[in-house]
């Protein structure tokens, strides 16, 4: 069987159960129920080479990650985080997703939103904030060990990360605030 009809197989016969998914964790009226049905497969036929055997019943949760990124992006207001989303969706996990557990994808969503989130904090932040970060948060080095390193006056490196902390909670206010 190729991937096409691969594809028409696994449409049909997922489609009551995804619809009533759908219908059920993301309480949407039939049209919008049906158009997230439909543009998840309109996904799939785009990216046919890359998709896993969906007749397989292993291959479910798969299918399941894709409809909840497709209603994530409708609800958050359509194209805006679809090129984050489609990137998260894409990436590798580090463990397989079996279709008994389904709930845990509510937990991708959120890894979805964070991604989505951290690339916006990434972009605007700048690369002295990112790299204080790293040095006072991440690696542990001291407001002293990290003057000392940057050739600068601990003070001044006091004030960089309280700007830095300042610039992080603007972006936040501004993220949080658009959802």
């Amino acid at each position: 069987m190729d991937k096409q009809q691969q594809i028409a197989t696994a449409y049909r016969a997922y489609r009551d159960e995804c619809i009533g998914f759908i219908r059920k964790h993301y309480r949407f009226s039939e049209q919008e129920t049906e158009d997230s049905y439909q543009e998840v497969w309109a996904w799939i036929l785009e990216k046919a080479k890359n998709i896993p055997d969906l007749t397989n019943e292993g291959n479910k949760a798969w299918l399941y990650q894709k409809i909840n990124w497709t209603c994530l992006n409708r609800l958050r207001g359509g194209g805006r985080y679809r090129k984050h989303i489609e990137i998260w969706s894409d990436r590798k996990y580090p463990a397989k997703f079996s279709s008994k557990d389904m709930e845990t994808f509510e937990q991708a969503h959120d890894m979805a939103i964070a991604y989505n989130d951290f690339n916006l904090i990434k972009r605007h932040w700048g690369d002295r904030c990112q790299e204080l970060f790293k040095l006072y948060y991440v690696s542990g080095y001291s407001i002293k060990e990290i003057a000392q390193f940057k050739e600068q006056s601990p003070q001044t490196i006091k004030n960089n990360l309280k700007t830095c902390r300042d610039n992080i909670k603007k972006i936040l206010k501004e993220i949080w605030n658009q959802q």
